[in-house]
């Protein structure tokens, strides 16, 4: 039996109020043999299976967001150790999608954890970020009679640190709808080792890895007064990179490139509210739950250009992740026609400026 309103909120915190006990740091809650068919816990069962699927959903994509490509843009090996230093500030945008929990079909009812068709909304979720990388090793210094690489330094070791901050998104309509509500910082920090310092004749190369964790935001869907939210969303991710650059002389035009992997993991408080009609008699239920995300790796192809104006290198970058494997899900979500996975490639951009020693 089915609530005659679909459910439509999805994730966060939660809390019964009513005769349900709380079931903080839970999975979603198993219907017991022989509970009666209105039993609350039921309807929680499915609120939850589907708050579960829209964190799987959106984490990896948060994941995406943080790491984007190059951790420097542009710069392809090290800075030539102490007193180099860039500062620099980007901004990483990335086509992704939000579960539309308010237009699953079927939506929230009786029947414990249920599969339901739930539709997404296309949108570009964006992420600014303040960087800085310091030489702290100048590395080894090399003449080899190789004329592409003539004298250069090797194995020179850079700090690297990243703030960044999260905007929202949403997707509503009247008042329906799903949005990604952010506003806090994160810091990330890593370190940078160079093959090959760029020279007049050399290429930057370089191997670096940077560990971001994401600003706490919050998840939340809603239909009338019924929602679902994931308070303290986090996500985790460390980024590992292989990066070459090469700036053109006299023209100042910069090329660069990368591969890499990123591993993401995250977590979240889920909270459903829900005042469903008859035939359930309590007026309003409430529950929380902890729900996370287990680690999953993706692969990170990213190109670049840069061009600097006076003392401003102005960079861009384009690149997409994939691979990993999917989480086993309970709903679909749909993209029109298609099937919409956690784990779909998904392509991201960024815009940055710079200024260094």
């Amino acid at each position: 039996m089915r609530i005659p309103r679909p459910l439509l909120g999805l994730l966060a915190s939660a809390v019964l109020t009513t005769v349900l006990p709380s079931a903080a740091a839970a999975q979603c809650p198993a219907v017991p043999t022989g509970d009666p068919a209105t039993s609350p816990v039921r309807l929680l069962a499915d609120a939850c299976a589907k708050a579960n699927d829209a964190f799987r959903l959106v984490a990896p994509q948060v994941g995406v967001l943080m790491a984007g490509g190059n951790p420097s843009p542009s710069i392809g090996g090290t800075l030539g150790g102490f007193p180099h230093f860039n500062v620099g500030v980007r901004l990483n945008a990335l086509q992704g999608v939000l579960p539309r929990l308010d237009q699953a079909n079927p939506g929230l009812g009786f029947a414990g954890a249920q599969a339901s068709n739930i539709p997404v909304s296309d949108v570009v979720i964006l992420m600014p970020q303040v960087d800085a990388q310091v030489g702290l090793f100048k590395g080894f210094k090399l003449g080899l009679p190789i004329p592409f690489l003539g004298i250069t330094n090797m194995f020179g070791v850079d700090a690297l640190l990243s703030a960044s901050f999260m905007p929202s998104a949403s997707a509503r309509a009247g008042g329906n709808g799903i949005s990604l509500d952010g506003g806090q910082l994160a810091i990330g920090y890593g370190a940078r080792v160079g093959i090959f310092e760029e020279s007049l004749l050399a290429p930057g190369l370089a191997v670096s890895y940077m560990l971001r964790p994401t600003p706490e935001v919050s998840l939340e869907a809603s239909r009338g007064s019924d929602t679902l939210a994931a308070r303290r969303f986090k996500v985790n991710t460390g980024s590992l990179r292989v990066t070459a650059s090469k700036t053109i002389p006299i023209i100042g035009l910069g090329l660069s490139a990368g591969i890499g992997q990123d591993v993401v993991d995250g977590d979240a408080a889920l909270a459903v509210s829900v005042a469903p009609t008859a035939p359930l008699p309590t007026a309003r239920v409430r529950s929380e739950y902890r729900t996370s995300l287990a680690s999953v790796s993706r692969r990170n192809v990213f190109v670049g250009a840069s061009f600097k104006i006076l003392i401003v290198r102005l960079a861009a970058e384009v690149g997409y992740v994939s691979g990993g494997t999917n989480p086993t899900l309970v709903n679909a979500f749909l993209d029109g026609g298609d099937v919409a996975r956690p784990m779909d490639r998904r392509r991201y951009a960024t815009i940055a400026a710079r200024i260094g020693l």
